[in-house]
């Protein structure tokens, strides 16, 4: 009885923790990818003052955004420039097969 109730913890936790690994390393990673780019526009971005108060605030979240810029610039980069070599590749890779090379220029066009 002692042995099944272990097993099953086991199997339970060892589940768990094979789903908590990824979502944590996952975590990690993009809090260091944030903080990286916040330390290096951070001092790009100028703080913002509110005279009424007379403070001075720091704009955190550069990161954030220049993440989300630098994967849409990567994005565009891979549709576009990627994304034609993949189709030529695929285009000369299909009209060396003798049956289909028949068939492919007419949908080309």
């Amino acid at each position: 009885m002692t042995k099944k109730v272990l097993k099953h913890l086991r199997t339970k936790i060892f589940a768990g923790i094979l789903v908590i690994l990824p979502l944590g390393i996952t975590f990690l990673v993009l809090k260091l990818v944030f903080n990286t780019l916040d330390s290096i526009l951070g001092p790009l971005i100028p703080d913002i003052t509110i005279s009424l108060f007379d403070r001075i605030y720091h704009l955190p979240g550069v990161g954030i955004i220049a993440f989300f810029l630098l994967l849409y610039l990567i994005g565009l980069i891979t549709t576009n420039v990627l994304g034609r070599k993949l189709i030529s590749w695929g285009d000369r890779l299909f009209t060396t097969i003798p049956v289909v090379k028949t068939s492919i220029p007419p949908l080309n066009n």
